[in-house]
């Protein structure tokens, strides 16, 4: 039963907040068509949302970034202009209203510990204003002017505070009423927001002054007090009330103030922006009227509360219950969206590496001006500076610079800045890998004269592009060439200098030297002879196949290695008698150098008329008895025609060999000699011979 009635319950809440809820969107409705005349067009831009949770204050520094107070997570999160999370601030109790100057110093009021914490630009704690903790019973908002001066709304004193920049404690404005009667004006009951106006110097003040209301009882109002920069009370505008068609305020939060010194007023009741401004009447002194309100139906502000704009026209709104920043473009704002923000360039060595293109997108309704700039000389740009229309584009190009760059890793920066002052960092990374400019020729070189050298330059480093090459270093550069190898040919013999010269991509050259040792070139002996063996009288023709560098060539023929030369000829012939020969060749070139070829026991002429090899082992015939005695078996016999031969035999085999000598063509009858013109050497085995006359 129990469980029925809350359900039951909950169905009529529910039913009216839906109620309630139809009714606000109906109000808004006719708020929206019921605009007065002044109020700005506005547009509903990208909310910033990345890690938002529960915004109470929102700022602006002079690059555009968005600093956002947290107070139940004690923290101030920093965005870029486009709404990227940028860095944090730690260390508060409950911080609840935050402020930038000029320098980039950040002001923190904490309600817990009642202080306004200064920080520098780079998130370093300077000092407190005043005595530090206990300076403010509540720091509710923070307004810096052009001189400096620093005015934070006290809510628990009712009073605005000042202080120089450097902390010191200046005065106030205001001060409480008696809390019993209507709050006077030039007094406060529980001021919540105060801002510097800089179309009129005007200092504006937002607080909730005592009035009655229609039963006669003293409630918290709503009226937005002005100012004279000197701290003098100037005007009052109160707009207390359920009526919000007449911008009637009910729970009003903190406010801005814009160029044209229009104010905007959070309403945590009505979850809208009320617009106030001048309604042009001079005669009632251009007294401040209701304009209109700021909101979107279908994303709709959910207990708004810090509220700031930016000289980029753009509305900033702590929405606390949305976790959000709502952003709304007023009138002819600009809204800079610049990609990508992360560059990354390698070099190759040789080649530069190439310029990548940033989009700088203006989302806005105005035209968007651009300056880029960089601290660093590696990095190059296109421009210095552009524009982009309205809802248009424009492009900077980004490139590096590796001249005289060592190698490493570089990183560096690009500021693209708007004219409102709206800056994005661009952050470029350069991994840069130049090597040494160095020309090296390679200490020295060998070769034989008329034989090409490969002249290598590849051992040089640098961006080269082309290597010339000084044959003999007299100054003047007979090759050129884009490969670093050069092939040349010496045509005498002897000691040369070499000279080579480099040149890079950026115009520089390089140089170094070496030297060619070229040796004289030694002329090759070759011959054949067209007839090695047959019956003497044996005549070979000889084909002389020599060749040489330093022509012409001349030649000795020995056609039995007597050292006798036996003729001159090119190949010549020549008629061998029964015997075994050995043919000598010497080949001499054009400077003297020569060459000289031995054919061992080349030509075998035998007796005449016969056409077997003068030496027979068993089946076989052989020009040699060395060449018999390499086969031999032990035992074996080797027979020999009566005959001369000429060579030497050595015996180092473990066998036991019989030499037989004197026999004729057939190898049947050994009634002759065998003369052997040599010597027999016996280092191993035996050997026995017959019919041999050793000469």
């Amino acid at each position: 039963m129990k469980k029925t009635e809350i359900t039951t319950e909950g169905n009529k809440i529910r039913r009216k907040k839906g109620l309630a809820a139809v009714t606000l969107c109906l109000i808004l409705w006719y708020v929206h068509t019921a605009q007065a005349e002044g109020m700005p067009v506005y547009n509903r831009l990208q909310p910033v949302t990345s890690g938002v949770n529960a915004p109470t204050a929102v700022d602006l520094d002079g690059n555009g970034s968005i600093y956002v107070a947290e107070s139940s997570n004690k923290r101030v999160r920093i965005y870029s202009q486009s709404g990227t999370f940028k860095s944090s601030i730690q260390g508060f109790k409950s911080p609840i209203s935050v402020a930038v100057d000029g320098n980039g110093r950040i002001y923190a009021g904490d309600k817990t510990e009642g202080y306004v914490a200064v920080y520098d630009a780079g998130l370093s704690f300077l000092f407190k204003l005043g005595q530090g903790d206990g300076e403010f019973i509540q720091p509710n908002d923070i307004a810096l002017d052009g001189a400096g001066r620093v005015y934070v709304v006290d809510k628990g004193m009712n009073m605005i505070r000042m202080y120089n920049s450097d902390g010191s404690y200046i005065g106030y404005i205001g001060g409480p009423g008696s809390g019993t009667a209507l709050t006077p004006d030039g007094k406060f009951n529980s001021p919540t927001s105060v801002e510097i106006s800089e179309a009129t110097g005007e200092i504006i003040i937002l607080d909730r002054g005592l009035i009655y209301d229609s039963y006669g009882a003293l409630v918290d109002g709503a009226r937005i007090q002005k100012f004279n920069p000197d701290g003098s009370f100037r005007s009052s505008l109160s707009k207390y009330g359920t009526d919000m068609l007449r911008g009637e305020m009910f729970r009003p939060q903190h406010m801005a103030v814009d160029g044209q010194g229009r104010i905007y007023v959070t309403d945590s009741f009505y979850n809208v922006v009320f617009v106030y401004g001048d309604d042009g009447d001079a005669s009632n002194g251009n007294s401040d009227m209701y304009l209109g309100a700021v909101y979107d139906m279908d994303f709709p502000l959910r207990t708004p509360m810090g509220i700031t704009i930016g000289k980029n026209n753009k509305l900033y709104i702590a929405s606390l219950l949305a976790d959000r920043v709502d952003v709304f473009g007023i009138e002819s704002f600009t809204n800079m969206a610049v990609s990508p923000l992360i560059l990354s360039y390698a070099d190759g060595q040789c080649t530069v590496p190439a310029r990548q293109v940033v989009d700088i997108a203006n989302n806005g309704a105005a035209v968007l001006n651009w300056t880029a700039a960089t601290d660093e000389s590696w990095i190059t740009l296109s421009a210095a500076s552009g524009s982009a229309p309205a809802a248009g584009v424009s492009s900077l190009n980004i490139g590096t610079d590796l001249d005289g760059l060592a190698a490493g890793q570089y990183s560096g920066a690009v500021r693209v800045s708007a004219a409102s002052g709206d800056t994005e960092i661009i952050q470029v990374e350069l991994t840069a890998a130049p090597v040494p400019f160095i020309a090296d020729a390679v200490a020295s070189y060998t070769s034989i004269e008329g034989q090409p050298v490969m002249l290598d330059a590849s051992s040089s480093s640098g961006c080269i592009i082309s290597y010339e090459w000084d044959i003999g270093n007299d100054g003047t550069y007979e090759y050129s060439s884009a490969v670093p190898g050069q092939e040349h040919t010496f045509a005498l013999s002897g000691l040369y200098d070499i000279a080579l010269r480099v040149t890079g991509n950026a115009g520089q050259s390089g140089y170094a030297t070496a030297t060619a040792i070229i040796s004289d070139a030694v002329p090759d002996a070759d011959f054949t002879g067209d007839a090695l063996s047959g019956s003497a009288p044996l005549n070979v023709h000889f084909n002389n196949n020599s060749t040489g560098y330093d022509q012409p060539l001349t030649y000795e023929w020995d056609f039995d290695c007597n050292a006798t030369p036996d003729s001159s000829d090119v190949s010549p012939s020549h008629t061998y008698e029964a015997g075994t020969y050995s043919v000598c060749l010497t080949v001499r070139d054009a400077d003297g150098s020569e060459a000289v070829l031995t054919r061992a026991d080349y030509i075998a002429a035998g007796p005449s008329g016969c056409q077997n090899l003068p030496v027979m082992m068993g089946a076989a015939y052989y020009s040699t008895l060395q060449d018999a005695y390499n086969d031999a078996a032990d035992g074996a016999v080797i027979l020999s025609q009566a005959m001369s031969l000429s060579e030497d035999l050595i015996a180092d085999r473990n066998i036991n060999v019989s030499l037989a000598g004197g026999y004729d063509c057939g190898y049947t009858d050994n009634s002759g000699e065998t003369i052997l013109n040599g010597t027999i050497i016996i280092n191993n085995g035996l050997l026995s011979t017959g019919g041999f006359i050793l000469q």
